[in-house]
């Protein structure tokens, strides 16, 4: 059986960093409105802005008897949030109930949502509401005072049950509370800073110019898998092309390519736009004017060739086609199968390959276990980490991937 691997990316240089900002520049953001949607289970819930985190069956907080004094139905967290300012305004919640065995339920419930020492209280419209049998869905309304917020503060909302008398009931009657999946999406909506970005050092390289903003916030890869925008701009004009993104000590380093096609001395002014989802608020950043110089000639190539490991993935995947062929023959009577397969990879997990075969060998500690395991072989000093696949860097790849292919596909690939 043949394994070929081929990733379609091109490696290009990138050279050193010219007058730019300085690398502790933040440019954003500052509060802006967002839904949470809320996560795990009852005594350690998420916050999570992304849809796609919603799983096909709900977590729930069952009452099973009735209430007569206040307790605590489920927690859900935000941890990590960033300095600023939460402006006044009013928060708002919904959280699906389910009523079974009953012909309903008169319920008092509250919600206390608390951004690091300063805490807001949400009720109910009435004191006592009634839910009927089936699902339905109860909303609080929260008033959120202006405040100031420190860095690491968190995020915290908390349900209470003050009391839960069930009408008509019957054996088995109970209410649930329900979150977390896409029929029961529970949901916390205000303004609050979830992402921070600081603007790096302009690099060039020949006609190219990199443009690197490290991205953060308390929900990690997610933010670059399944955020509905990240767009950075130069005098108003989107760069094209997909940035490279790679592992940052303060979060993810994210670069966009923009090709001078008249090389000199430019000074540009740089904007970035974030929405978390669609339909939801755009981010956008302080504007910021960055003066670079650009040559005609070679180098560049259109890409940024990062120092680091690039990220395999953002959590969203990248594209694969496998083909599997099937020979059969005869030899002096005997029935044979050949059988060859090919996995055509592309997107961010086939520049980490080409990224990973130009290392073979490599005894950088920062690596990924999946690389370190390569050995050099016959790849020398001036064919490793020359920005080039090298054919002998190829063959030692495949040579190797005899041994190191179950591991390869299920750690590297999986």
């Amino acid at each position: 059986m043949a394994l070929l691997m081929l990733a379609p990316i091109l490696i290009v240089p990138t050279g050193a960093a010219v007058d730019g900002r300085s690398t502790t520049d933040v440019i954003c953001c500052e509060a802006s409105e967002v839904e949470l949607f809320m996560l795990g289970s009852a005594d350690s819930g998420k916050l999570n802005p992304f849809s796609e985190r919603l799983g096909d069956t709900p977590e729930s907080a069952v009452i099973a008897n009735a209430v007569t004094s206040e307790e605590v139905v489920a927690t859900w967290r935000l941890q990590d949030l960033y300095a600023g300012t939460v402006p006044a305004s009013t928060w708002s919640i919904s959280l699906p109930v389910l009523v079974e065995n009953a012909g309903g339920a008169q319920v008092n419930f509250s919600v206390e949502v608390s951004i690091g020492s300063n805490v807001y209280i949400g009720e109910l419209p009435a004191p006592s509401t009634f839910v009927g049998q089936g699902q339905s869905t109860v909303s609080f309304t929260v008033p959120v005072e202006e405040s100031t917020v420190n860095d690491g503060w968190d995020l915290e909302v908390v349900l209470l049950a003050r009391s839960v008398i069930f009408s008509v009931p019957q054996s088995g009657s109970q209410l649930s509370v329900q979150w977390g999946a896409e029929d029961a999406d529970a949901s916390i909506t205000g303004e609050v800073a979830v992402v921070q970005m600081q603007l790096l050092d302009v690099e060039t390289q020949g006609a190219d110019a990199y443009f690197g903003v490290v991205v953060a916030s308390p929900f990690g890869t997610d933010l670059l898998a399944f955020s509905n925008e990240l767009t950075l701009r130069l005098d108003g004009s989107v760069v094209s092309g997909d940035p490279v993104e790679t592992q940052s000590a303060d979060g993810i380093r994210v670069t966009w390519t923009y090709t001078d096609e008249d090389p000199g001395e430019r000074t540009m002014l740089l904007q970035v736009t974030l929405r978390l989802q669609s339909g939801g608020a755009t981010i956008t950043s302080e504007s910021r004017e960055v003066t670079f110089i650009t040559e005609g000639g070679d180098g560049g190539g259109g890409s940024y060739y990062p120092a680091e490991e690039p990220l395999r993935t953002t959590g969203a995947g990248s594209p694969l086609t496998v083909v599997g062929s099937l020979d059969f023959a005869q030899d002096r009577g005997d029935l044979v199968l050949e059988r060859e397969t090919s996995i055509t990879i592309d997107g961010e997990m086939a520049f980490w390959m080409r990224w990973a075969l130009d290392h073979l060998g490599s005894e950088d500690l920062a690596l990924s276990p999946t690389i370190r395991s390569f050995r050099s072989g016959g790849v020398g000093e001036e064919e490793r980490e020359s920005r080039v696949i090298e054919s002998v860097e190829r063959q030692e790849f495949e040579q190797q991937m005899g041994k190191l292919h179950v591991s390869f596909l299920s750690n590297g690939l999986g």
